[in-house]
Formats: structure tokens, sequence, C-alpha cells
């Protein structure tokens, strides 16, 4: 069974997941990660996946990201600032393809 099925099938139990020993077993399953992670059991994907997984199940947040709420719209943009954007976005796929 992966990380991912283990997390969907406890969070299948509604009765556990605000529980303490929610937090208990939230904490056993990312020593575990760290542990299987250092030890190259697992990969990275992996691992980032059910990080993903725990934070978005078990944690409640008040927005998406910590942009939320921030910034401009991209229809506020003026022509120089959208270029700008352009040109990081482009920095940054380029270096994630390059490693």
């Amino acid at each position: 069974m992966t990380c991912i099925d283990n997390i969907l099938e406890y969070y299948g139990n509604k009765e556990q997941v605000d529980s303490f020993k929610a937090k208990i077993w939230i904490s056993n399953i990312l020593i575990r990660l760290m542990s299987e992670l250092e030890a190259r059991i697992m990969n990275y994907l992996e691992a980032r996946n059910c990080i993903i997984l725990l934070l978005n199940l078990f944690f409640d947040f008040e927005g998406p990201d910590n942009y939320t709420k921030r910034g401009k719209s991209s229809q506020d943009l003026t022509e120089n600032e959208k270029a700008q954007l352009f040109d990081l976005l482009k920095l940054e796929l380029n270096r994630d393809l390059n490693n």
C-alpha cells in the first residue's frame, strides 16, 4: 500500500480526522516520509505528493497559498509588468527543465 493510499484510507474514517490520535498519526507519517526519503526508499516526488495531500486534507488553511488576495490580477498588470512576469516565468521553467 502506498503512502497516498494510507492517507486516503485514514481520511475516510471521519471520526478520527479531527482527533488527537490523528495528530499523532500525521506526525508518524511525516517522520516515516522523512526517514524513507533519507534512506532513498521513497523518491522525492512521491514524498512531496504525500506531504501535499496531508496538508490539504488534514490542515485548515484560510487560502490556498500565501499569495491569495495579494498582488494584482493579470488584467490589472501594465504591459511592462506582464513582460517582466513572462520573463521570470520563462527563466523558472528553463531552470526546472535543465535540472
